[in-house]
């Protein structure tokens, strides 16, 4: 099923990209006649490929790179507790807002399903 929603995000990707367009182009100028075929080939394994590495990817998000949204909860790495559920709020994230308690040393983060 995973493999199925990949493959159609990767055909949804290459009718809306511009690959699409310069390969047409240069058929129509006949420059290659198997160059709109190729280019949605390697288009499609492109984004398949970037897709299964996404995948692999780590689901914690260092703070150097992005921030959670404003006055949401999430899970934290690397704080005074190790690992904790906190709550971030105005550039902190919050252990007790309402005493304005916030860990400083938080190193990453990820959102709860």
């Amino acid at each position: 099923m995973k493999e199925l929603l990949v493959k159609q995000a990767a055909c949804t990707h290459w009718s809306e990209s511009t690959y699409k367009e310069e390969a047409e182009s240069a058929y129509h100028k006949q420059e290659c006649i198997a160059t709109t075929s190729m280019a949605r080939k390697v288009s499609i394994r492109s984004f398949e490929a970037g897709a299964e590495w996404k995948a692999k990817q780590s689901p914690w998000i260092s703070v150097k790179d992005e921030l959670p949204d404003e006055s949401e909860w999430v899970f934290i790495a690397g704080g005074i507790r190790g690992y904790s559920v906190l709550f971030y709020c105005a550039g902190l994230f919050y252990s007790n807002i309402k005493d304005g308690t916030y860990d400083s040393s938080v190193t990453h983060w990820m959102q709860i399903p």
